[in-house]
């Protein structure tokens, strides 16, 4: 039997720890690269005062007031000038705080917006896992959830007609500041209420389940006045511009998407030269931001105009991807309601 001369196999041996020590360089470069990538996305951020955030940088003007809230029914849109309503940042720092199993976020007084969720079970870093990781934003890059009413005389734009259902415009009343899910229940529910001149009382209710990312809200109307209620509900999720990553190791996407029987995305900037108008049946319509989803998901044989819409305060664009109900009537001393549902996870 042939035998390996004593300086071959130490060569032999220097190459296999050369390609080990090469591996371990390797495996370190690797590990480093993801971890700076994660850093990147999911590190701490600089915080803009909230006074800059929630004030100077977003006052609602009557152009945009034309554009953030859709058309009730199927004709073209109004171009006269309309009544303005409050700014919706004017009851900022007006809002309810709602702490449950999965989630620690803020609903707006105005509107009704769900403007802030942390999601308690995922962290915001690996280096500090015990605060949790924020997806919708007021402050720092906005990404709210909207829902509203509209009513179906809205194309008529008088001062009076913007009263008659509460938009996400409108200034919604509170029992508590603060709802949290008691041990020991399996259900959270979270009222709000609004009061038009007309005697039309809506009460918009959120309702959070234990272990759910899901969350349904309800729109009630109740209709005391003396002509039927004639009108819709929209359901809306709100982005500003994406902020730019130097990550060029990882691709995630951050953009809009619906479904119509398949998933299709629509990227932000494609939303002002291709804007999306179209009926579509059950489906959902999302914002996606690297691994994380936001959606409002409509009944399964509901009905729904799918639109985008991209609108400009202070210059910055905002994208808007929503859905627009078909309308129902009300009578005198009757009852009507919308249903909807949000997932955030």
């Amino acid at each position: 039997m042939a035998t390996i001369p004593f300086h071959v196999l130490i060569n032999i041996i220097n190459s296999m720890d050369n390609q080990r020590l090469l591996l371990y360089v390797s495996l370190a470069l690797v590990l480093f690269l993801i971890w700076q990538a994660w850093q990147e996305q999911y590190g701490p951020k600089p915080e803009i005062p909230r006074e800059i955030a929630t004030s100077e940088t977003r006052q609602t003007t009557p152009s945009t007031l034309q554009q953030d809230i859709p058309e009730p029914s199927d004709v073209p849109e109004v171009a006269a000038e309309i009544p303005t309503p409050k700014s919706t940042r004017e009851a900022a720092g007006e809002h309810i705080k709602v702490v449950t199993d999965l989630f620690e976020l803020n609903i707006g007084l105005r509107g009704g917006d769900v403007l802030r969720t942390d999601l308690l079970t995922y962290p915001k870093s690996l280096k500090i896992p015990e605060v949790p990781f924020r997806l919708l934003d007021d402050q720092y890059n906005l990404y709210i959830a909207q829902s509203g009413l509209i009513h179906d005389k809205i194309q008529e734009r008088t001062d009076d007609l913007w009263r008659l259902a509460p938009s996400h415009h409108a200034l919604y009343a509170s029992e508590k500041s603060e709802y949290r899910l008691q041990d020991g229940l399996d259900e959270l529910r979270v009222p709000l209420q609004w009061r038009g001149p007309n005697g039309v009382t809506v009460n918009k209710v959120f309702v959070f389940r234990r272990g759910s990312f899901l969350i349904d809200v309800q729109h009630e109307v109740i209709n005391e006045g003396s002509e039927p209620w004639v009108g819709r509900q929209y359901r809306q999720i709100r982005h500003g511009p994406p902020q730019e990553s130097d990550n060029r190791f990882l691709y995630t996407y951050t953009g809009a998407a619906y479904f119509d029987g398949k998933y299709e995305k629509i990227a932000f900037d494609d939303m002002e030269s291709e804007p999306l108008r179209m009926d579509i049946v059950g489906g959902w319509v999302a914002v996606l931001q690297h691994y994380f989803v936001s959606a409002w998901v409509p009944q399964a044989e509901e009905r729904n105009l799918y639109y985008t819409k991209v609108v400009r305060e202070v210059g910055e664009p905002e994208y808007i991807i929503g859905l627009r109900s078909e309308s129902i009537s009300v009578p005198p001393a009757d009852t009507g309601e919308f249903s909807a549902r949000l997932f955030v996870g």
